[in-house]
């Protein structure tokens, strides 16, 4: 009695039960209320050609699609489109379908909540997809779209970022393709709903051709360091002239110093590591691995995650600052030599010295 209980419940979706049966491919139809979330599907069939299933239609480890019975008794499908196009084209007289009535209270708004949703937690579809379904779905908290398992993959979390903590200014620039997906989320992530930051940030990206990496330690170090530390770390080894923003130069300064200097630690982590994980086959091969090299790769591990997020380690501050004062004195070109009244010509021309000739001896 109680397994049959549970049984009944677990077949529910928001209170509303679902029955899983076969169904003749040929009864089903796409929906005119539910048409697929993705902006790049068909409209008559709902599939994305660059997603199109290709091969053999398997039915033992191939999930049944949603069906949604209307009360004149047709079967439109909810999710699971491309599966049936699958079908259809090997053959198929029937498909493995979970099925529910709209005489039970299913209507279209959850039948397009549960086919976003589906996609997204499969991973289907593009950020641009997710992005303006989160935007679309105002009152949908973190914790229920976490419950949901819609924060799950990283293209989730990235469009919930987009969606809920990104100024019009960001979430403008990102769907005109002005800034990318990454770029966006960095900004977003860096400065939740501030528009100055976020203004910065965008800035950072057009101007600067900052990576995501970049604009996040940006942004951070502008929230969490004054213009003074700035100045000090930075200040002596640029040259500002005509800057509108000098900090926001400056923090851009550090964050691509600290990107270059966490290539070149990952250069040196890759060229240590192999060794030391295949010592034996190091040591077939002739290279001899010392204790140092084995102490030294958790060392690199740890300055490569702070040079990450430079911005959270105020103890690398001043290594960053010296690297970067190191290249700009090397990149400076040497002083000119100073010419003497005597060497140089009326016009400021160079004149080669005069030598003085010296007669052979007879021999």
């Amino acid at each position: 009695m109680s397994t049959k209980k549970t049984n009944r419940n677990r077949n529910q979706y928001n209170g509303i039960p679902f029955e899983d049966k076969d169904l003749p491919v040929a009864s089903l139809k796409q929906s005119r209320e539910v048409p697929n979330f993705k902006e790049s599907a068909d409209k008559a069939t709902g599939v994305v050609e660059e997603q199109r299933l290709n091969g053999a239609y398997e039915r033992l480890g191939t999930a049944p699609i949603v069906v949604w019975k209307r009360r004149t008794g047709e079967y439109e499908v909810v999710t699971g489109r491309h599966r049936l196009d699958l079908a259809r084209r090997n053959g198929e007289a029937t498909i493995p379908c979970h099925v529910v009535n709209e005489a039970d209270g299913f209507t279209a708004k959850l039948a397009r909540v549960l086919d976003a949703e589906s996609n997204i937690r499969d991973g289907q579809g593009t950020l641009r997809d997710y992005v303006l379904y989160f935007k679309n779905e105002p009152s949908l908290p973190q914790a229920e779209a976490q419950r949901r398992g819609l924060l799950s993959r990283t293209s989730g979390k990235g469009a919930w970022t987009i969606a809920r903590e990104s100024t019009a200014d960001t979430f403008t620039a990102w769907l005109n393709g002005i800034i990318d997906g990454n770029q966006a989320v960095a900004i977003a992530e860096g400065a939740p709903s501030d528009e100055g930051l976020q203004r910065n940030g965008i800035h950072l990206a057009i101007k600067h051709l900052l990576c995501a990496e970049e604009i996040r330690n940006a942004i951070t170090a502008l929230r969490t360091l004054s213009p003074a530390t700035l100045q000090k770390l930075v200040g002596g080894q640029l040259d500002l002239f005509g800057t509108t923003n000098p900090d926001l130069c400056r923090a851009a300064v550090l964050a691509q110093q600290a990107k270059a200097t966490r290539l070149e630690l990952t250069r040196k982590l890759y060229a240590i590591e192999g060794p030391v994980q295949r010592s034996e086959l190091a040591a077939r091969c002739g290279v001899t691995i010392r204790r140092k090299a084995r102490k030294l790769v958790p060392e690199l591990k740890q300055q490569i995650e702070q040079c990450r997020n430079f911005a959270r380690h105020p103890e690398i501050y001043k290594q960053l600052a010296s690297q970067l004062a190191a290249k700009v004195k090397k990149a400076q070109p040497f002083p000119p030599t100073p010419v003497s009244a005597n060497r140089a010509g009326r016009r400021g021309h160079w004149l080669r010295p005069k030598r003085k000739s010296r007669k052979l001896d007879k021999i």
